[in-house]
């Protein structure tokens, strides 16, 4: 499920799960409701689709009750860990014009979780001027402190910058 978590939007109604289990640190594992909800596609596209399937193999080792449990629970709730990253922001400079790149910040699962959960801060916000766009504000200033080093000059990548931009760390 990890490989799914990358916000890629794959918009398949129907999915089939070949093993209703995984492998993890302590060996193979039973999914868990989020996991099966992540991979049906319930958990990125929730309110998009008014239907989906999901097709499960059986298979001797996992029973179908246990299969039915699973699929029946309610997935636990989700907390993004998306952080706007410095090689995040050289990539979106790097790939985007200004206006896209705050688009494709701004549809991301962490944007949305992040306005909900300040709602009523939001609220008291706007009555003094305006909401926040927390994502965006963290891209900014990420942006500032690249171009203060010398890796983003107006909207696009210095050399140093493109070097930046290849390796990836957390």
């Amino acid at each position: 499920t990890e490989t799914l978590s990358l916000g890629i939007n794959m918009p398949a109604r129907t999915v089939a799960i070949e093993r209703f289990d995984k492998y993890g640190s302590a060996g193979r594992a039973t999914l868990t409701s989020g996991e099966y909800a992540q991979l049906t596609g319930r958990a990125g596209r929730r309110g998009l689709d008014h239907e989906g399937h999901a097709v499960v193999l059986w298979s001797r080792d996992t029973p179908v009750a246990e299969m039915a449990r699973t699929a029946l629970a309610a997935p636990p709730d989700l907390h993004s860990s998306f952080r706007p990253t410095y090689n995040l922001a050289v990539n979106l400079v790097g790939r985007f014009d200004r206006p896209t790149a705050v688009s494709v910040l701004r549809r991301s699962f962490a944007q949305w979780e992040a306005e909900t959960s300040r709602r009523g801060a939001e609220k008291r916000t706007r009555a003094r001027g305006g909401s926040r766009d927390l994502l965006v504000d963290h891209l900014g200033r990420r942006l500032a402190v690249l171009e203060a080093l010398g890796y983003v000059h107006a909207w696009q990548l210095t050399d140093a910058g493109r070097r930046l931009s290849r390796p990836y760390h957390e």
